[in-house]
């Protein structure tokens, strides 16, 4: 009989809440491919009292007989035996049983017909309201109860029979008794009576999981006979807490009328497709619009190898200018020691703890004659306002302040290129419109795998429009906003450091060819003008080069031209100086090794349900329908 109710403590189960908050972790597993068990709601366990749950069941017995009503719909009858072991005290006033009332979204239309003990005489319950997607069963008065105490529930479900497009058949998917109770059962058995007027449609594959929540582990399922009727039972052995059977048995498809699952509706499979179209369309069209509105200015559209230094570009704004500002710093650091404003004291290889050999470089501050704005910016975070003669900076060490100052030029850039006439900013024609569309995009499919999850309605086609129409929508975003085009001069002047590059990679032979062409000869400006036979004026010729060369990623090639230049005079650079004096190899390799450790140190430290069947072997224990969890009072 059901009583008036009264105050008792309820399992809670997941509430909607919960399930929406929980919404972006089951996305992300549904994107993984790690889709959750069907009927993962279906599985949660009851947040019991520690005090109440501190007992055991000595025995477990579900009888679940499967029918077929006039409408063709499946309808099941279940029999739960529950034998709990509570203590000789006053702890425990009876057991909460959580029946799952809902299977993939579907409503299973739980009735509850009756409460017994062993001896079949009735035992008071009250079963309150639907909470939290359970029937929730307050078994007992408000006395205690101790000792062995038997509790046997006979209710009534329908539409516990699913359809699953992997196997092509209908099947009872079925656990009990569910992964949410915490106290151990020593002995347990799950049976799955099939009445005569349907063991006709029995396939033969039945299948048995056991286990915690998503184990694979199989057990031996027997088939029995009798009065028609066909019984597929589970071994009867002992279950941990959290610990379930899960039983499969297969009906050939459309044995029964399936009811309409939520991961099927329309609004869980074409409007997320839609949505996502909208996405892309969207994107396309902002695409073709930030060329148009927004796109580089065209340049002269040739690269001709160029030999020197181009005049008044700063060497950030030129790394930005080609897309290499992590190699701007080693780049400038070379470019300050060619003009004499500091020296490379180059220290060889150190073994250091845990990081094998590593090489050590020293700079020593020689002047800021001719020094521009940026360079003296570096200079100043390098060896102080005073920056005396002389001084040194142990490169190895790491240094918070340089660190900011290196980065605020780098992020600097950009800005300069503007300032420079580089660069100019252009909005993207119809910017907000796109803007407008994205979010739409974002909140629309947000919206949906929100309601999906739910609603159990995620599913594939959802997943899939989610991660094409966020790609699409994020991507709308950073096409929509405005951007630094290059001017007609910064096209060129970037056509000129392409050209800078490919004079750079030439052989020698061609280099010298190109410098004694009367073409080449004046395009030489006169103060770098250079004749190839001289020795001495390559070196400063080609040391002007280094910077671009390690902006380029060709420093070592380069340093071993000036290396064989060097040994030509018999004399090493003045702003390099190697541990055991100059050697063309040690100077190529260590200005190689600077190019490459300048570039991040010390400033590195702040830079930069299844909803498939089990009935063929692919489930998992939990994975079907019911289960649900119990525990104490």
């Amino acid at each position: 009989m059901t009583l008036q109710p009264r105050t008792v403590p309820r399992p809670t189960v997941r509430s909607f809440a919960a399930r929406v908050a929980a919404s972006v972790g089951i996305v992300g597993a549904v994107l993984a491919g790690a889709m959750l068990s069907p009927n993962s709601a279906a599985t949660a366990a009851p947040a019991i009292r520690s005090d109440v749950s501190d007992f055991t069941f000595s025995a477990f017995e579900g009888e679940y007989t499967l029918g077929i009503d006039g409408e063709g719909r499946s309808t099941l009858r279940a029999v739960e035996t529950f034998v709990a072991e509570f203590p000789d005290f006053d702890q425990n006033k009876g057991i909460i049983r959580a029946i799952p009332e809902g299977y993939l979204g579907v409503d299973l239309h739980t009735q509850i017909v009756s409460v017994t003990d062993a001896d079949g005489n009735p035992v008071e319950y009250d079963d309150g309201e639907t909470e939290d997607g359970f029937v929730q069963l307050a078994l007992g008065t408000d006395d205690y109860v101790q000792g062995t105490q038997t509790y046997v529930i006979e209710y009534t479900q329908r539409d516990a029979v699913r359809a699953f497009a992997d196997t092509e058949v209908d099947e009872f998917y079925w656990d009990a008794p569910g992964v949410g109770s915490e106290q151990p059962f020593a002995e347990a058995q799950m049976r799955v009576v099939v009445p005569e007027e349907l063991t006709g449609a029995l396939t033969g594959a039945a299948a048995c999981y056991v286990g915690e929540q998503g184990s694979e582990t199989t057990c031996e399922v027997s088939e029995t006979r009798g009065d028609g009727a066909t019984v597929f039972s589970s071994p009867e052995s002992e279950l941990g807490p959290g610990e379930t059977f899960s039983l499969a048995i297969a009906f050939e498809k459309g044995t029964f009328v399936a009811p309409e699952i939520p991961s099927t509706w329309p609004v869980f499979t074409v409007v997320p497709a839609g949505v996502a179209v909208v996405g892309v369309g969207a994107l396309a069209a902002a695409l073709v619009l930030r060329r148009k509105s927004a796109g580089d200015a065209p340049g002269r559209g040739v690269i001709v190898p160029q030999y020197t230094v181009p005049k008044g570009l700063d060497i950030f704004v030129a790394a930005e200018l080609i897309g290499k500002t992590a190699k701007a710093m080693p780049a400038l650091l070379l470019s300050l020691a060619v003009r004499r404003n500091l020296r490379i004291i180059d220290e060889g290889e150190e073994t250091v703890f845990l990081q094998g050999k590593k090489r050590e470089y020293r700079l020593q501050f020689v002047s800021d004659d001719g020094a521009s704005a940026a360079d003296l910016t570096v200079l100043t975070a390098l060896f102080g306002k005073k920056r005396q003669p002389g001084a040194i900076k142990d490169l190895s060490a790491k240094d918070e302040k340089l660190a900011k100052k290196v980065q605020a030029l780098v992020a600097a850039a950009p800005e300069a290129s503007v300032a420079g006439g580089y660069r100019v900013k252009k909005r993207v024609r119809g910017a907000k419109v796109f803007v407008l569309l994205a979010s739409f995009v974002i909140l629309g499919l947000f919206g949906l795998i929100i309601a999906a999850a739910a609603l159990y309605g995620v599913n594939a086609w959802l997943a899939l429009s989610l991660m094409i129409g966020l790609v699409a929508a994020i991507c709308t975003y950073i096409a929509a906003t405005s951007r630094k085009a290059l001017t007609a001069k910064g096209a060129e002047t970037r056509e000129y450091l392409l050209g800078l590059r490919d004079y750079l990679a030439l052989a020698e032979a061609d280099r010298i060819a190109m410098l004694q062409s009367p073409s080449g000869a004046e395009r030489v400006s006169v103060e770098d003008a250079v004749d190839p036979g001289d020795t001495m004026q390559m070196v400063k010729f080609y040391e002007k080069l280094l910077p671009f060369a390690v902006l380029w990623g060709i420093e070592k090639e380069w340093a071993a031209e000036l290396a064989r230049y060097y040994e030509q005079t018999g004399a090493g650079p003045e702003w390099y100086a190697g541990s055991s004096g100059f050697h063309a190899a040690a100077f190529t390799s260590g200005l190689g090794g600077f190019a490459s450790s300048s570039g991040s140190t010390p400033w590195s430290a702040s830079a930069t349900a299844s909803a498939s069947g089990g009935s063929s072997g692919g489930g998992f224990a939990g994975g079907g329908g019911g289960g649900g969890g119990v525990g104490g009072r």
